[in-house]
């Protein structure tokens, strides 16, 4: 959130992408953060949740349960087979980047 502050108050017209894993969930400072953007939903920032399953302590709470459900709803299946038929259309970059993206994928689980 401190980089999306920043950028407003030099009126700067950056996006702002935040990656945060199950791990740094366990801790207080994580929670703070996501309540400070949950606050300032007028600033251009995107949260990446990368939920390895793999935290020092077991990932728990409404966030943890809702990941879960969205890994095994049928709209995150469908989301996932519409993301590789568009990539695997799109001429010359599309298949090479499906390829990239399914190994990084594969190589987080």
């Amino acid at each position: 959130d401190g980089l999306a502050k920043a950028n407003e108050v030099l009126k700067k017209d950056d996006h702002v992408v935040a990656v945060i894993g199950d791990g740094a969930l366990t801790g207080g400072m994580a929670w703070e953060a996501l309540n400070n953007i949950a606050a300032a939903k007028d600033r251009p920032l995107v949260i990446v949740v990368n939920d390895n399953e793999r935290s020092y302590a077991p990932t728990i709470g409404g966030l943890a349960n809702h990941l879960a459900t969205l890994r095994t709803t049928d709209g995150y299946e469908r989301f996932l087979a519409r993301g590789k038929d568009i990539l695997e259309r799109t001429p010359v970059v599309g298949r090479p980047l499906y390829e990239t993206l399914h190994g990084a994928k594969k190589g987080l689980k």
